[in-house]
């Protein structure tokens, strides 16, 4: 492991627990209330979409599976194990873990549970853990064709920072890019990049990495892929939080 990819427990304080039962009652009457889409997501990395119907007296509550979600398989049903659910309201972002239970044309989500809120930030870079497999392959140097592979350690929409053998690299300050990034079990998908820090520690080259020439599509994949990557980080991290 390099000196860059050490533990690191930056990404708890994404996640800040709400703590008043009022206000955890208050935001799940309101997502009841604004037919916002929920994303359940279990660990064997199945999503299920479903939209939020009523708020019952007992603190389940009950959804409807959403059909015009492509994730949304015919054969997928609610199991007795743990679910990561994640919700938004009034633009915030919410995590919670869950157990369902399925009824008719639905489920019940158990809300007995601690809810906790995403902290909004202008660019969040996720700390990625080794466990996730993310890496980044440099398919070309300044326009030409290049090839070198690395370890991502952070994510965010605007770039990665990576870390790399210094002996396989020719990578210098403000060099421009095509990288190919994949994120564990996510299909890999390719980007321009540009060079914004460099440092050799030892054996290693660590490198931040902008995103350049971001297309609105590309835009819509790298905050869906953020997201996505929240929900498992959260899973990790509730799982284990003394990681």
């Amino acid at each position: 492991m390099s000196a860059a990819h050490k533990k690191d427990d930056k990404n708890k304080s994404f996640f800040i627990q709400i703590r008043s039962q009022s206000e955890k009652k208050r935001i799940l009457e309101a997502l009841v209330a604004s037919a916002n889409p929920l994303i359940i997501k279990a660990s064997d990395e199945i999503s299920i979409h479903a939209v939020a119907r009523t708020f019952t007296e007992d603190s389940m509550i009950a959804c409807q599976y959403h059909l015009l979600s492509p994730t949304l398989q015919e054969d997928t049903k609610l199991s007795a194990q743990t679910y990561i659910v994640n919700f938004s309201v009034n633009k915030e972002e919410y995590f919670f873990q869950s157990h369902a239970a399925p009824i008719k044309e639905g489920f019940l989500l158990a809300t007995q549970t601690d809810l906790f809120h995403l902290q909004r930030r202008k660019s969040i870079r996720l700390s990625l853990p080794l466990q996730m497999g993310a890496q980044v392959k440099i398919l070309q140097l300044n326009s030409k064709p290049y090839f070198c592979e690395g370890l991502i350690i952070d994510f965010s929409t605007g770039g990665l920072k990576i870390t790399l053998k210094a002996l396989n690299s020719k990578i210098a300050l403000n060099d421009q890019l095509i990288l190919s990034i994949g994120l564990g079990k996510r299909i890999p998908f390719s980007v321009e990049a540009l060079i914004k820090y460099s440092a050799i520690q030892g054996e290693y080259q660590t490198c931040g990495i902008e995103f350049i020439n971001k297309t609105s599509l590309l835009e819509n994949k790298l905050h869906a892929l953020q997201l996505d990557m929240q929900s498992e980080i959260f899973r990790r991290w509730t799982k284990n939080p003394s990681e």
